[in-house]
């Protein structure tokens, strides 16, 4: 009864444990992942800050030529127009490009922090099952033991040797009551017994 009902609780207890700790796995693997997503972003922000950089150094040599080496270095004043305009245009979307991927880079951020909290609450109940486990194991140990030192009679009643070595001499009482699944008796009369 009570042995087969703390064996399937120890089953139970350990499969749990073990899907805790894929489920902690699991966590681990998406954690990295997102570690791996966002050291992407910061290289492609560090690419587009040098792109900037780049484009800015341009725009500061050309803005540091007269404007008659810029009119003598091109053909036409279109021409200077359209790279003063193509290079705004790649500063302008290379900015709004680094923006987004901070956006994106700090959402991956928190969603980490989400997942590192996760896996830190699987964890702590993966202690909890085990400390479970232990103590229904330790119950069942301790029930065999009593088994153990439990006998019956010939008419089928039990009893159970009090071991009266640690007594001290003198006079004593006792009760008893069975603990059955779902039933526990009342006690019994006292018996008294000397040491």
């Amino acid at each position: 009864g009570s042995l087969s009902a703390l064996e399937i609780t120890g089953k139970k207890l350990s499969a749990n444990i073990a899907l805790t700790e894929f489920k902690i796995e699991k966590t681990n693997l998406k954690i990295q992942g997102l570690n791996s997503e966002i050291n992407t972003k910061d290289n492609f922000i560090s690419n587009d800050l040098e792109s900037i950089a780049l484009g800015l150094r341009q725009m500061n040599e050309f803005e540091l030529n007269t404007l008659t080496e810029t009119l003598l270095s091109k053909e036409d004043l279109t021409s200077i127009w359209n790279d003063i305009n193509g290079m705004i245009e790649v500063h302008d979307e290379i900015r709004g490009k680094i923006i987004s991927l901070k956006e994106i880079k700090g959402e991956l951020e928190d969603t980490r922090g989400d997942t590192i909290d996760a896996k830190d609450e699987l964890t702590r109940l993966k202690n909890e099952l085990a400390d479970e486990k232990k103590i229904v194991e330790q119950n069942k140990l301790e029930k065999n033991k009593l088994l153990k030192q439990t006998k019956t009679n010939a008419s089928g009643t039990w009893y159970y040797s009090l071991d009266s070595s640690v007594l001290l001499f003198g006079d004593y009482e006792a009760k008893a009551r069975s603990i059955l699944p779902g039933d526990i008796s009342f006690y019994s009369d006292s018996i008294s017994f000397r040491v």
